[in-house]
């Protein structure tokens, strides 16, 4: 799973992550909305893993610019 943007709203952090690793230029984005220390401690368990872990700024115009562009985003308050 690779976070693609992530975004801070009222003490909550949104992701996009990518559950496709293939080298696609349309990528199947989903909203993933996580406490602080769960996305701190993913975090490093992405970089010990695959080296990743995007950790941008991402604000409304921008979120609406990606879906305009044809991502497709989905919320999921499931756990890591």
């Amino acid at each position: 799973m690779k976070i693609i943007k992530e975004l801070n709203y009222k003490k909550f952090k949104y992701f996009f992550y990518s559950t496709d690793l293939s080298l696609n230029y349309r990528y199947n984005l989903r909203l993933k909305l996580e406490s602080m220390n769960n996305f701190k401690r993913y975090c490093n368990l992405t970089k010990r893993k695959r080296g990743l872990c995007f950790n941008s700024s991402l604000n409304r115009l921008t979120l609406k610019s990606l879906i305009n562009k044809g991502f497709t985003p989905g919320i999921s308050m499931s756990k890591w």
